[in-house]
């Protein structure tokens, strides 16, 4: 079974109601900290004790072309190029995690990785993108629930070179991820439920109450849950050789 060790605490507002728990999506941000070793560790081992048959990764590696597309001067940088440095972001995550996964999947635990690419060739991608970017056009509560994450994250970031390029940039992850998160849970039926802790919860959950004939997307069988990890420690901290050993 599982390591008994003092791992950070996992929560999520009305898990215990879901009567289906077929897969959960774990989603990872490559140039966020949220999700260091330990952290990853604790959210598999949360979702496997809650009833979770498999959990499946959703890297984001080239979804961060978006955090190269400007130099820092401020000058644009091919697609082509940016997507590649973003692409090259999966083997350092591979490398400090792959030990984790292994882990789990030597002890009969289904845990699986999706890389960002994969996403976007699913059926109902590119018409879940093009529905956003005319959502974020026409529907004033989408573009200001948008825009105040993108706000947020401005005050944070330092060295913003051109402010209107980078908001551009930023409308174009978050439109991306949205596109393919949807895609991906549809694609997986009833039961997936995608976890994130990210700062676009609020339009996730307002858009997965919106009805098809309403003219919004199909979200009936798309859930998104707020993850809240707290108690992380120095104590806690151990190494996967350690872990494997046990």
């Amino acid at each position: 079974m599982f390591l008994d060790k003092e791992l950070p605490k996992i929560r999520v507002d009305g898990i215990d109601k879901l009567k289906n728990k077929a897969v959960a999506v774990i989603a990872i941000s490559m140039e966020k900290k949220a999700y260091n070793t330990e952290r990853l560790f604790a959210i598999i081992k949360w979702s496997f004790e809650k009833g979770f048959k498999k959990v499946l990764l959703s890297i984001g590696d080239s979804l961060n072309k978006y955090n190269f597309m400007l130099d820092k001067d401020g000058k644009e940088v091919d697609e082509k190029i940016a997507h590649q440095k973003a692409s090259d972001l999966y083997s350092g995550w591979e490398e400090t995690n792959k030990e984790l996964v292994n882990f789990f999947q030597e002890k009969g635990y289904p845990v699986e990785i999706m890389r960002w690419d994969a996403h976007l060739d699913i059926e109902g991608y590119q018409k879940n993108y093009a529905r956003l970017n005319e959502l974020y056009e026409k529907d004033k509560i989408f573009y200001d629930e948008l825009n105040k994450g993108i706000n947020r994250y401005f005050k944070k970031k330092e060295n913003i070179t051109d402010l209107e390029k980078e908001r551009a940039l930023s409308i174009g992850y978050l439109i991306e991820e949205l596109a393919g998160e949807v895609a991906l849970l549809n694609h997986l039926g009833e039961g997936a439920v995608l976890f994130s802790r990210d700062t676009t919860s609020a339009v996730k959950n307002w858009l997965a109450d919106k009805k098809e004939e309403d003219g919004y997307l199909n979200f009936e069988k798309v859930k998104f849950m707020k993850l809240k990890i707290k108690g992380d420690s120095a104590q806690t901290l151990y190494s996967i050789r350690e872990m494997s050993k046990s």
